[in-house]
């Protein structure tokens, strides 16, 4: 599968900020228009929010389920960096949820009895 479409079973929104007139968030402009929709058809219910506040610097944040939380500068890259980032992200989200929090019943070795 790939990581595009595994951005739903990793992340439980993703954030991307850009500014509509700073050149360094030309390349985040350019990958909405052409990446966007695919995400969108491929994650139909992962809520992605796109927000575009001026004076502010582009980057791209996840929250997964656990409450962990990411953001990731995208300030000047092209489109295929984001994508490197956004697969970097997805990635590194897939490697957190395997981790066992402290305290669960994950970390807990269970034995059972044999039945003879």
């Amino acid at each position: 599968m790939s990581w595009r479409a595994r951005l739903s079973h990793v992340f439980e929104e993703v954030r991307i900020v850009y500014s509509s007139k700073h050149p360094e968030s030309s390349g985040v402009r350019n990958f909405l228009a052409t990446s966007y929709e695919e995400l969108k058809l491929l994650n139909p219910g992962l809520p992605v929010y796109v927000r575009c506040c001026d004076g502010i610097k582009p980057h791209i944040s996840t929250r997964m389920s656990n409450g962990f939380y990411e953001t990731s500068s995208v300030a000047g890259l092209d489109p295929q960096g984001i994508e490197r980032t956004l697969q970097r992200m997805v990635q590194k989200g897939e490697e957190q949820t395997k981790k066992p929090l402290l305290g669960s019943k994950a970390c807990q070795r269970v034995q059972f009895a044999d039945i003879i």
